[in-house]
């Protein structure tokens, strides 16, 4: 429980713009044309809304800093060196900087990353 009020504090003390509020979900879309990949915040921590409808994801890619990757609401299956993690909602993964990683969608997803 208290990750989900870190990253909310996070999200809303940057803003999605100044004094706005809302609920995360909402800000996320799915679309069945492909993934959501959505800025909420560039201020600070850089924080992205990811929608994903099942049997979609992220391909195999890395990045140069440190990410956390917080489930909302959904399954996705989360692969980093060789080994698969199944992030429900409300689970999490520290993602390394510069280590491969890939996800998938087991069902209509959404998720935050944080980095």
């Amino acid at each position: 429980m208290k990750n989900i009020f870190l990253i909310m504090f996070l999200v809303f003390s940057g803003g999605l713009m100044a004094n706005e509020s809302g609920e995360l979900v909402k800000q996320i879309e799915l679309k069945d044309e492909g993934k959501t990949i959505k800025m909420l915040n560039e201020a600070g921590p850089k924080v992205i809304g990811l929608g994903f409808k099942k049997g979609q994801g992220l391909e195999k890619h890395n990045t140069p800093t440190p990410a956390f990757l917080q489930v909302l609401e959904g399954e996705i299956e989360f692969s980093i060196e060789g080994q698969k993690h199944l992030l429900k909602a409300g689970s999490f993964y520290k993602i390394p900087a510069k280590i491969e990683h890939e996800l998938k969608a087991i069902v209509d997803s959404r998720a935050l990353l944080i980095k």
